[in-house]
């Protein structure tokens, strides 16, 4: 018999912090989306990384501002590929600037839009330098002056 929702949420943040990188891949979607925002926040990396791309696409808005900078680090490229404009429109610039050049390339010119000023000014140089030519083509004119341009 599968946890409810219910069970999902009673679970305290210390046994969050030992479930196995197996036992978070084996959560159904509506297991996963029952977790608050402070059990996302205690999630380590390998635990993140072992959501599959539909469990992480099922997290709402507050699951994904609860993300660290370091754990949005780990996201994996299917993971990212994976995740919806109104998650991305979650993420604080903090968490923004913790994405790697790799994942900044990997979204796609609708991914890139909901990026908010603060959010692309929030990223280094060389985090702009990684994003790609479409992607930059995608943004707006308030996109574009956020950017730090210099090193």
């Amino acid at each position: 018999m599968a946890l409810t929702s219910s069970q999902i949420r009673a679970i305290p943040i210390g046994e969050i912090e030992n479930l196995t990188t197996t036992q978070i891949g084996l959560l159904r979607t509506t297991q996963v989306t029952a977790l608050t925002s402070t059990q996302i926040a205690a999630l380590i990396e390998s635990q993140i990384v072992s959501l599959s791309a539909s469990q992480f696409g099922a997290l709402g808005t507050v699951q994904m501002a609860a993300f660290s900078e370091s754990q949005i680090a780990a996201l994996s490229s299917s993971q990212i590929t994976g995740i919806a404009t109104t998650q991305i429109a979650a993420l604080g610039s903090t968490q923004i600037a913790g994405l790697t050049g790799d994942q900044l390339a990997a979204l796609t010119t609708t991914q890139i839009s909901p990026l908010t000023g603060a959010g692309i000014a929030a990223l280094t140089h060389d985090q702009i330098a990684a994003i790609t030519t479409t992607q930059f083509g995608a943004l707006t004119s308030t996109q574009v002056r956020a950017c730090r341009l210099t090193s």
